[in-house]
């Protein structure tokens, strides 16, 4: 009987979210993908000039040139755009599925088609596809980053070849999105729990270490030396503008937020304060005005900087509860129980990483696409706590968890797709 009403539930859940799928490409075209980042500006620039200048100027070079495969068949920016994402996405789900499945290998748990239906629905739902932003693309080699590191994590002694493959991954990412320095976090992160919680001591360690960080280092030199000679800094996509930056803009945006001048959220920053707008306070007030650094913005103002980390937080289970249901909670409550420092936990660990990560270092009101390439972490950390609880005495308020967060997440799929318009 409990069987068949969690097949039924699975079957409610897996058509809500197809409707709410259908509903969001409704009006979708493949030759009207959105630029609101002006990365086909960028590709542009890509196809006129050398490698030298484009990593110079800041690109996002293996993205472009990765467009640029589809746009001497298309001949079209915005489809060529609309394949790289589109199969970006796809092998995210394969990728993604892969792990899962690579977990479950080891634990055997008869929630993970629940777990692998969650993370395929939630990585649809991203529809990246229409729009010209890299995430989903920087998201597939994380993904990959990631199973070899599970793989190195499971392995009985110690393959140096999956740190070097990490360390590959990773080094490319740095040429997609500025945002690879938190995938760099993480990884060392994930390599330092491995070490640890494989009873590894310090100097053998230290050695397995250096498969990973001396590959990335001198690939990233390598890859980034144009910038690194031109400007002494990594040749990221600036989407600054010439005269000031983001953290400027941030930091006016969040002040005028503060001071009840505009509403919280995050379009007060990304619509409603834009780089015209600091030019013409820093040309009032001096141009020392405003922190053009995220080390001067929290020296400047450290209450402001903790107040928008307590909303990223706040931001983030409140928007990670719409797709994971109390499934959600399940983390924070294994992390609870004792033992505290638990070697089955470290994928737990590593999500609390990553989360504390991204909602300190932008300074502003994040995005909840930012996360794009962590899905599969997020997932993990859950799928560990379930395995967790399945093999106690809380396996009945696992079944009633993972139950109420199904009926949870179609209810809200449905009012997205028939009742409620949302920009957040």
């Amino acid at each position: 009987m409990q069987i068949l009403k969690k097949k039924y539930l699975l079957i409610l859940f897996s058509i809500s979210w197809l409707i709410k799928i259908i509903h969001s490409n409704k009006n979708f075209s493949p030759l009207n993908v959105t630029d609101p980042d002006n990365y086909f500006i960028s590709f542009n620039f890509f196809l006129k000039n050398s490698y030298y200048e484009i990593m110079a100027n800041g690109s996002s070079y293996l993205f472009n040139l990765v467009n640029y495969l589809f746009y001497t068949l298309t001949k079209n920016i915005s489809v060529s755009f609309f394949l790289t994402n589109l199969i970006s996405e796809i092998l995210l789900i394969f990728f993604g599925l892969k792990i899962l499945q690579l977990v479950n290998q080891k634990h055997h748990s008869k929630y993970a088609a629940t777990i692998g239906l969650i993370y395929l629905f939630n990585t649809l739902d991203l529809n990246d596809y229409q729009h010209s932003n890299n995430d989903v693309f920087q998201a597939v080699f994380i993904a990959l980053a990631v199973l070899f590191l599970l793989k190195q994590c499971y392995y009985k002694g110690f393959k140096k070849a999956y740190y070097i493959y990490s360390a590959i991954l990773i080094s490319l990412c740095t040429l997609i999105r500025p945002t690879s320095l938190v995938v760099i976090v993480m990884a060392i992160s994930a390599v330092f729990f491995i070490e640890y919680f494989k009873k590894s001591n310090v100097i053998q360690g230290s050695k397995h270490f250096m498969f990973f960080l001396i590959p990335l280092i001198l690939l990233v030199s390598l890859f980034h030396f144009p910038s690194i000679k031109e400007h002494n800094r990594l040749g990221f996509y600036n989407k600054s503008n010439s005269s000031n930056n983001w953290v400027q803009r941030n930091y006016l945006g969040t002040k005028r937020m503060q001071n009840g001048e505009l509403p919280i959220h995050k379009n007060s920053i990304f619509r409603d304060t834009k780089f015209s707008d600091v030019n013409v306070y820093l040309a009032e007030h001096g141009s020392e005005s405003l922190p053009k650094t995220q080390g001067e913005f929290l020296k400047r103002d450290p209450v402001l900087s903790g107040l928008i980390f307590g909303y990223n937080l706040l931001f983030t289970f409140t928007k990670s509860f719409r797709y994971y249901g109390l499934l959600i909670l399940l983390p924070l409550l294994y992390l609870l129980l004792k033992p505290y420092l638990n070697p089955q936990k470290w994928l737990v660990y590593l999500w609390i990483i990553i989360i504390g990560t991204i909602c300190f270092i932008p300074f502003t009101l994040m995005e909840y696409r930012w996360y794009t390439g962590y899905d599969i972490i997020f997932a993990l950390a859950i799928f560990t706590s379930v395995i967790y609880f399945e093999k106690t005495k809380y396996s009945n308020f696992l079944r009633y968890t993972v139950n109420t967060s199904l009926i949870l997440v179609t209810i809200f799929n449905l009012l997205l797709a028939f009742v409620i318009s949302s920009n957040y």
